[in-house]
């Protein structure tokens, strides 16, 4: 009589039919040897077996773990041969939210869905949890708050009734900000490096004292910043210091300061380009006695051209501006100024803001800005300031175009139809519902949840109901945010006016716009570099699994087989250009800088 060997027979008790009965086989004498010669390896019949134990659905979770705990372990593997995909599909969703509606282990989940038990867990948690349904506008403003304080993701999870991959699933996809800010991309750690508390403090009371545009002042009171960072530092500054307030403040504060930044910018070169043309007809020379332009010319043979304005300025003429002295030196000799001189890249001078502007954005930040500075302002107040009505603050039109005259009719102000406790319809209002309603679509996308509208009233601003921006969403036009352009295929000719944009500029988008891509975005200039880059990386990839043995060889026979086989592939040979362009800005821009560290060490010994 064969015997079989004692893992066969394990096998057969193991996947035999539920109800059957079990080969009994009598119990092997102490004198019986068995030899170690197998007819069937035990991992193909474990294969041949796997048909079998799929159709087994009515198994029960004892059964399954004590084949998991016991000798026969679960494959963690696909067969050989056989492709193991990575797509969920309709039919595993619902497999894993049934039994886990039954309680069942994730263990006895991944089993009867043919995955691991860690991929059943993320994919539930990340997609299929109903509680991701229940995800309010607090938790996620709870969210973000605990975050930015680096609490513990266990303890955030114990704060908001969430397992910890959920709350990290909804910080990467709707959290970091932006859910509570949507179309505001700034950060404070963008524009500057980490600001101190001390730094804060200090620089918003040097910015009350001086006023914006005074960045050197500003700087100068600071005393551990320059005027640059001060300068591309202030956006950041105001979102920071305007954190605790509600979404729909943070957005109209940061769209008033960028619209003041651009009056301001739009004053000073018409400003400076009335004084240029004065310079250039003669009309300003009366300012300049002959005496003046004698000392000028002496003072410019004295120092020289290089050795800086302002020393020859401080001699001259003191009460005038250094680029008036340099401008005023051109017209004298007949040479006018380009307009690169008068764009050093050392000017931190962006135009100086009205006193109404500065006066309605410190009323702005004395309401709502935490910061201890503001809040010592806002206590010097009368006492009606703080029970004013918030939106007052934010209606009296825009700042931007108010010097430029359209022909027609003049239209009446959005600020002067509205009245206390009616809320108007503008555009800039209807701009921020179009992006508060895609983002809810958003994350009705990934999780299910509805449209809240009355989260996205509450964003919009005080007085507007659900009712009202429902109402408004079905009849207003669907408005687009930012410059749309037309659908358009990158040819050879636009990839080369690319490389020779990145080769001059590098990732100076706007500049590589400006001169190179005129028809083109600079968001769809970055698109494309960017899916020139992902590609790339997928192609590489792709062959990687095409060729036979890769993961045998050497680096170096890797690096020779993937070569050969993207020699002649057009997006590679693309992205290598590209790629080459990038170095070669680089390499440039270190030549200048060493060229310029050269030049000041000859002139300093």
């Amino acid at each position: 009589m064969y015997r079989t060997p004692l893992l066969l027979r394990s096998l057969q008790r193991t996947f035999a039919p539920k109800g059957a009965a079990r080969p009994c086989t009598p119990a092997p004498s102490p004198s019986w040897t068995c030899v170690l010669t197998r007819p069937q390896s035990p991992r193909r019949l474990l294969s041949s077996k796997t048909k079998e134990h799929e159709e087994q659905s009515t198994m029960t979770e004892a059964e399954i773990s004590s084949e998991v705990s016991g000798k026969i372990k679960a494959r963690t593997k696909a067969p050989k041969g056989q492709v193991q995909s990575f797509k969920w599909t309709n039919e595993m969703d619902n497999m894993v939210t049934e039994l886990r509606a039954q309680n069942k282990t994730w263990d006895y989940i991944g089993l009867a869905v043919g995955r691991p038990s860690t991929a059943c867990s993320d994919r539930y948690y990340t997609c299929l949890d109903p509680a991701l349904k229940n995800w309010t506008p607090a938790m996620f403003a709870k969210l973000d708050e605990m975050v930015e304080a680096n609490v513990p993701w266990r303890d955030i999870s114990n704060t908001l009734g969430a397992v910890v991959i959920s709350c990290q699933h909804q910080w990467r996809t709707l959290g970091r900000g932006k859910y509570k800010i949507q179309g505001m991309g700034i950060s404070l750690r963008s524009k500057a490096q980490e600001w101190s508390r001390f730094e804060v403090d200090g620089f918003w009371r040097a910015w009350i004292t001086h006023g914006d545009g005074q960045w050197a002042d500003i700087a100068k009171d600071l005393g551990t910043r320059s005027a640059n960072e001060c300068r591309r530092g202030f956006k950041a500054l105001v979102v920071a210091a305007l954190k605790d307030a509600p979404g729909w403040v943070k957005i109209e504060a940061s769209n008033y300061v960028a619209e003041v930044i651009k009056a301001a910018r739009e004053r000073a070169d018409q400003d400076t380009s009335d004084i240029e043309s004065s310079h250039l007809t003669g009309q300003g020379s009366s300012k300049w006695t002959s005496a003046e332009h004698r000392a000028l010319l002496e003072a410019v043979e004295k120092y020289g051209l290089f050795s800086g304005w302002t020393r020859i300025r401080m001699e001259v003429k003191p009460e005038v501006k250094d680029v008036d002295v340099e401008s005023e030196y051109y017209r004298l000799s007949g040479v006018s100024m380009s307009s690169e001189s008068n764009s050093s890249p050392n000017t931190t001078e962006e135009g100086l803001w009205t006193k109404d502007e500065i006066e309605k954005f410190s009323r702005i930040m004395m309401r709502f800005s935490t910061v201890p500075t503001w809040v010592e302002e806002a206590g010097q107040q009368e006492d009606g300031f703080l029970q004013e009505d918030p939106q007052k603050l934010f209606w009296g039109g825009s700042p931007v175009g108010t010097s430029i005259k359209k022909r027609g009719r003049p239209r009446k102000c959005d600020a002067d139809a509205l009245v206390p406790g009616e809320f108007v319809w503008t555009r800039a209002s209807l701009a921020r519902l179009s992006r508060l309603v895609g983002q809810q679509r958003l994350q009705e996308s990934l999780s299910g949840h509805p449209v809240n509208w009355q989260w996205v009233a509450d964003h919009i601003g005080p007085g507007v109901s659900a009712n009202m921006c429902i109402s408004a969403w079905q009849t207003a036009p669907k408005l687009t945010v930012g410059r749309q352009e037309p659908a358009k295929y990158w040819d050879e000719a636009d990839v080369d006016m690319l490389i020779k944009g990145i080769r001059k500029h590098g990732r100076g988008w706007i500049n590589v716009r400006k001169e190179f891509l005129k028809d083109r975005t600079t968001d769809s200039i970055r698109r494309k570099v960017s899916n020139l880059e992902n590609v790339r990386d997928r192609l590489i990839l792709k062959t990687k699994r095409a060729i036979p043995r890769f993961a045998s060889m050497t680096q170096e026979q890797q690096r020779e087989a993937l070569d050969d086989a993207l020699k002649d592939n057009p997006v590679l040979l693309a992205y290598n250009q590209l790629k080459e362009a990038f170095q070669e800005h680089d390499r440039k821009i270190a030549r200048e800088g060493e060229k310029n560290e050269t030049g000041e060490g000859n002139t300093h010994p």
